[in-house]
């Protein structure tokens, strides 16, 4: 995992490291707390309207975000002109650099997307908070698939944008699922769970292959 965290910062830009993954995602962090902690959002499952208002809130910021920003590290790369792959389709060890690249990018996209629900579990204690913030996750790898196709900032941040509605209906679903459980809620929050963990892996996998294989003049 070393070799692959080096790759990843060789890869990307000091100022992209400093302001995308380290100084607005704490500030985004810093100010959930704040509101989280002065009790402006409720502080148990009594007060659900409040919490449910609040996730979604900063939820579709999470996702516009993680969406936007893909455009100054692989925005483009399954595009036809391979934007960025270049190079490493010159290289003996083009692949396996690649591989690790998007690799990092992946599991730093699911770290950011699940700190958010524990913030919100640890404050609140509504255990729904890890199943959207899994389903989260799906919907943006699931959109970067497609962005991915394009070099264009402002097709993509139009596309972004659009992923906000399924980013609602996704969670939204989950919602009322739970709810219709009724006495069977922690069935489904387990069934919740595994199923969107596994489509994760899956979402995760492919993106992985879909990459390095652009870059071996293949298609996934």
């Amino acid at each position: 995992m070393r070799r692959k965290l080096k790759c990843y910062v060789a890869y990307t830009t000091f100022l992209y490291r400093l302001l995308g993954v380290v100084l607005i995602p704490c500030v985004f962090w810093i100010l959930c707390g704040i509101l989280l902690w002065s009790g402006n959002v409720g502080g148990g499952q009594s007060d659900n309207g409040k919490i449910y208002s609040f996730y979604f809130t900063f939820n579709a910021y999470i996702v516009l975000y993680e969406l936007f920003t893909d455009f100054w590290v692989l925005g483009g790369c399954l595009s036809d002109d391979g934007k960025g792959l270049r190079y490493f389709k010159t290289s003996c060890g083009g692949v396996e650099v690649m591989r690790g690249i998007v690799s990092v990018d992946l599991v730093r996209r699911f770290l950011y997307c699940m700190v958010f629900p524990g913030m919100i579990f640890l404050c609140t204690g509504w255990k729904l908070s890890f199943v959207m913030g899994l389903a989260t996750y799906c919907v943006i790898v699931g959109v970067l698939h497609g962005t991915r196709h394009f070099d264009g900032l402002q097709r993509s941040t139009g596309i972004a944008i659009l992923a906000q509605a399924g980013m609602v209906l996704v969670n939204f679903i989950n919602v009322v699922l739970v709810s219709l459980a009724g006495d069977g809620a922690g069935t489904m929050l387990a069934f919740l769970t595994v199923l969107y963990g596994a489509l994760a892996v899956a979402l995760s996998r492919l993106m992985v292959r879909r990459v390095t294989a652009r870059i071996q003049g293949r298609e996934v």
